[in-house]
């Protein structure tokens, strides 16, 4: 046997798992000044890996067709591939190369490097599917590499794959007896209702746009001032600020309530999984927020604080992830259902907080995290991503080029900004100068997906 041990995905990671075919890749890296070598970055690769067991990791079927991860004895090392450092945006220009190179998950490295390579400033871009790393997950990837880039003599304690998500909930959430057959039941009639719609709805093919842009230092500052002295919280804001902007540009200020999915980091429920190990997938929770402009700002994102305290509660958390465990049947046609409808949801917000790498190490300095950018497979894929680097607050804003054109987005992160703005009282700034933009709305159907094939004798290829 070639592998150490294995256990079946959970519900949750087969939804980031989808089909083996579908691409579902996360693009997340880190500006670094300062001279840093391949030989060092090699060796940091290696030592990561060697820590964690989802990046010695394979997704095979077992005999009930059920995928796995199989942690491998002898594995794929993370593939590098170097690109030549242009200007502050080359590494934007690989997106569209990163997205579609696929992963071979059944026998290959689940995770590579890009390095934007430059004489005084280098870009280290890691990419991996979702069913591998989340967003926190990339965070610990990108802050070890560092450290033993800086430092090759750095030790990272290794650990073993976490078991089943069913036997790291108590036992007083599991779904028991008449509750577990309820379930079952319920199970049933959801596969019944989602096979009719998914023969109802047709099958779609489309393309991510994205825009990225970063709150200066000052305007950071005083967005938290603002959140502290309201006794709310960054992320109650955002909710808003953002759901105001979408009902302004979508709804036409109708006072309609618009709903808002938030992720939960789920290692705070979990104590088996510790904050540097790697996971693959957050349950979310959902938010109903008025989108009336006249309701006074910070009484409604103090509203919603609360109602996201009752929904995080541990009792909460653990009822769902508990729920989830039922529903392993239904996730193909779930799959397909969230693929091609747009679902009852606005926004989903991931606000990663603040990124405790630090800005200044012994032989190079941090300047700026990028990213991340997600291939969203989900037809509804309006997503705003948010973390802060060094006072730095950066946001990443992605939709379908069906469901928000790049008009519509642009327009929504003036409004929702200017809210912020006013609240908050900043400095005002040309907030959409200098942000970064990808496009699709006039790309044809048939083409959404092969620029690789157009671009890949330009680039160098990946080598480990």
């Amino acid at each position: 046997m070639d592998e150490i041990m294995m256990r079946k995905l959970s519900v949750g990671e087969r939804l980031m798992y989808l089909d083996r075919k579908t691409s579902f890749n996360i693009y997340f890296g880190i500006r670094v000044i300062g001279e840093i070598k391949e030989d060092q970055i090699a060796h940091a690769l290696g030592v990561v890996q060697a820590k964690h067991p989802l990046l010695r990791s394979v997704i095979r079927q077992d005999k009930n067709g059920a995928p796995c991860y199989h942690v491998l004895k002898k594995y794929k090392p993370i593939p590098i591939r170097i690109v030549p450092w242009e200007n502050e945006q080359s590494w934007w220009g690989e997106i569209d190369y990163e997205w579609s190179t696929p992963f071979d998950l059944e026998n290959g490295s689940p995770v590579r490097l890009l390095w934007v390579k430059g004489k005084e400033k280098s870009d280290l871009i890691v990419t991996s599917p979702h069913v591998i790393c989340d967003g926190a997950s990339f965070i610990v990837i990108i802050k070890e590499l560092l450290e033993l880039i800086d430092n090759p003599a750095t030790v990272l304690e290794n650990y073993s794959l976490c078991g089943d998500l069913a036997g790291m909930i108590p036992e007083k959430y599991l779904l028991q007896g008449n509750k577990n057959l309820y379930a079952k039941l319920g199970v049933k009639l959801g596969g019944s209702i989602l096979k009719v719609a998914n023969r109802l709805t047709k099958k779609r093919q489309f393309a991510i746009q994205a825009i990225q842009w970063t709150l200066p230092e000052n305007q950071t500052k005083a967005l938290i001032s603002a959140c502290k002295a309201n006794k709310t919280t960054i992320h109650a804001a955002l909710c808003v600020a953002f759901l105001r902007g979408f009902n302004q540009v979508i709804h036409k200020n109708k006072k309609s309530k618009l709903k808002v999915i938030s992720p939960v980091d789920i290692r705070k429920f979990l104590p088996d999984l510790k904050p540097d190990m790697l996971f693959s997938f957050a349950p979310a929770v959902r938010t109903a927020i008025s989108g009336d402009r006249n309701l006074d700002f910070w009484n409604t994102t103090r509203q919603v604080l609360e109602d996201l305290k009752i929904s995080t509660s541990e009792e909460k958390v653990y009822k769902m992830l508990s729920k989830d465990e039922v529903i392993h049947p239904l996730v193909p046609n779930l799959s397909r259902f969230m693929q091609n409808t747009k679902g009852g949801h606005k926004l989903t917000l991931s606000n990663l907080g603040k990124i405790s790498i630090p800005q200044q190490y012994k032989n190079f300095q941090t300047d700026k995290m990028l990213g991340p950018i997600v291939d969203f497979p989900w037809y509804n894929s309006n997503t705003l991503i948010v973390n802060t680097l060094n006072g730095v607050m950066s946001f990443v804003f992605l939709a379908n080029h069906y469901t928000l054109t790049a008009q519509q987005m642009r327009e929504i992160v003036t409004l929702s900004m200017e809210k912020l703005q006013t609240e908050c009282r900043w400095e005002a700034y040309d907030i959409l100068s200098q942000a970064l933009t990808l496009e699709k709305e006039k790309l044809d159907a048939n083409d959404l997906y092969t620029l690789k094939n157009k671009r890949e004798k330009h680039h160098a290829i990946y080598s480990s």
